[in-house]
C-alpha cells in the first residue's frame, strides 16, 4: 500500500502549524534498484527461479532472484537482466535455451526505476 505509520518531530518556530492539520511528507529511501516483472514470467527448475527473455528472436533462461513479491508484479535481482529485456509470460512450458520464437502480439511492460521495458506473448 506504500503507507507507513510515522512518528516524527517537525520544528514550529513560527507557530504555523497547529494540531490537527494534515500535510505530505516525501520519504526517499535509498536502495538497490529492482525489476518488477509479472508473476506469470516466474519459472521454477531445481537450480531456482528463472524467467524466459526474448533477444534477437532467441529464447534465454536468465536466473533471477526473487527480492518481493506482490499481487500484480515479482520485484527481482538479476545480473542477467535489464529494463530492456523482453520477458516471457505465456508459453513458457514449450520453450527452449535458443529456441528461435516469434512475436504474436505485446502486451503489458516490466517496470524499473531505470526504464520501462515490454513484455511479448509468443
Amino acid at each position: 500500500s506504500r503507507t507507513l505509520l510515522v512518528q516524527g518531530r517537525v520544528p514550529n518556530e513560527d507557530d504555523q502549524l497547529r494540531a490537527g492539520m494534515a500535510f505530505s511528507v516525501s520519504l526517499t529511501f535509498v536502495g538497490e534498484a529492482l525489476l518488477a516483472i509479472p508473476p506469470l514470467a516466474v519459472q521454477w527448475s531445481s537450480d531456482g527461479p528463472f524467467v524466459w527473455t526474448v533477444r534477437e528472436g532467441k529464447t534465454h533462461q536468465v536466473t533471477v532472484e526473487i527480492a518481493q513479491r506482490n499481487s500484480d508484479s515479482v520485484l527481482v535481482l538479476s545480473e542477467g537482466l535489464t529494463a530492456a529485456d523482453v520477458v516471457v509470460t505465456e508459453g513458457v512450458q514449450t520453450l527452449r535455451e535458443g529456441g528461435d520464437v516469434r512475436e504474436v502480439n505485446r502486451s503489458g511492460s516490466v517496470q524499473s526505476d531505470a526504464a520501462p521495458a515490454e513484455k511479448k506473448t509468443l
